[in-house]
């Protein structure tokens, strides 16, 4: 930060694996606080993996996002 100065007009994603139990939701606001802007998920490859998908999916955004 000292070189840049702020974060601002800068984005910051964070890179998770799928939610499929559903607890992202208590995890995110750490990451938004902290200043985070984006929050990716990439699904592991694994026996399911599409309902998990779907599933994560039909629930929406568990967290309203910081942009509006």
């Amino acid at each position: 930060m000292s070189l840049r100065g702020s974060t601002e007009g800068f984005d910051i994603a964070v890179w998770g694996t799928l939610d499929a139990d559903g607890q992202l939701a208590g995890v995110l606001p750490g990451y938004a606080a902290a200043g985070a802007t984006w929050w990716l998920e990439s699904v592991r490859s694994r026996p399911g993996w599409l309902d998990a998908v779907r599933g994560r999916i039909r629930r929406g955004p568990e967290v309203p996002s910081p942009r509006g």
